[in-house]
């Protein structure tokens, strides 16, 4: 009573403020940020409006900001109940009470704004009909933040249920190759063995054979038609050495990948 302008000032600057925390708070919890960037465009336009409402009621006079500071509250109070019924719609739970939650405080801020307005006479449900709205709005808040919690619990739990189905499948996965590569390495292995050994007994073999024909050109007379079989019979000879390289190059490679398929 004996602070009349604290009583102004704090009435004209409470009303804003409490409506830009409001939807603050509807931003956060229907994340629209990620759902509705559209809607929390508009949401954010109004919220900076409420908070130069809540600055100029403390500097300028109570009839001048009272009045846009309800239109806009009222406003802010439509908006975080159409964002509410949509997201309801949309499929969310924790939305239902939530939507629920704005009905009360929605009723009382019009009634209180009509009344301010000159609209409506003073009476008790002008003036306490917002008082009771937001006392079931914290009721109906509460539900609908353990709604949410809910929600986020069962996202987790599924998200946990498809993490086990997907490491399951690929460990299924991963065995069916391990075996596939074991049976590939083990059906390989033998023959690619046998080959190897082959390999050996036909270098031996050509060493003896260069043995031989070394020995039987030695024996023979030294002219042009032999100079010429014996240089035939050396190329023959290198080419077979090539290849027999080339092969057993390969045969090691191959034992390589067996190895590390193994």
């Amino acid at each position: 009573p004996n602070s009349p302008w604290w009583n102004r000032a704090f009435i004209a600057a409470l009303v804003p403020a409490t409506a830009a925390a409001a939807l603050i708070f509807t931003d956060s919890f229907l994340e629209l940020e990620n759902r509705r960037p559209g809607a929390r465009a508009l949401l954010t336009i109004n919220v900076r409006i409420l908070l130069l409402l809540t600055a100029a009621g403390i500097f300028l006079p109570y009839g001048t900001v009272i009045r846009p500071a309800i239109v806009f509250s009222v406003t802010a109070t439509i908006i975080a109940t159409v964002l509410g019924v949509t997201e309801w719609l949309a499929g969310s739970r924790a939305a239902k009470f939530y939507t629920f939650a704005w009905i009360g405080p929605m009723i009382g801020s019009s009634l209180l704004a009509f009344s301010k307005l000159g609209y409506l006479e003073h009476s008790w449900a002008t003036s306490y009909g917002l008082h009771v709205g937001a006392a079931l709005e914290v009721v109906l808040f509460s539900i609908a933040l353990a709604a949410r919690m809910q929600t986020v619990r069962d996202d987790t739990i599924r998200a946990e249920i498809d993490t086990i189905q997907l490491r399951d499948q690929l460990n299924s996965q991963m065995q069916a190759k391990v075996e596939l590569f074991t049976k590939i390495a083990a059906d390989v292995q033998s023959p690619l063995a046998d080959i190897l050994k082959h390999l050996d007994g036909y270098r031996v073999q050509l060493t003896q054979a260069t043995v031989v024909t070394d020995s039987v050109f030695s024996d023979m007379t030294e002219d042009t038609l032999v100079r010429d079989m014996r240089g035939r019979v050396l190329d023959n000879t290198q080419d077979q050495h090539l290849q027999l390289i080339g092969i057993e190059h390969d045969a090691k490679r191959l034992a390589e990948v067996v190895k590390d398929m193994q």
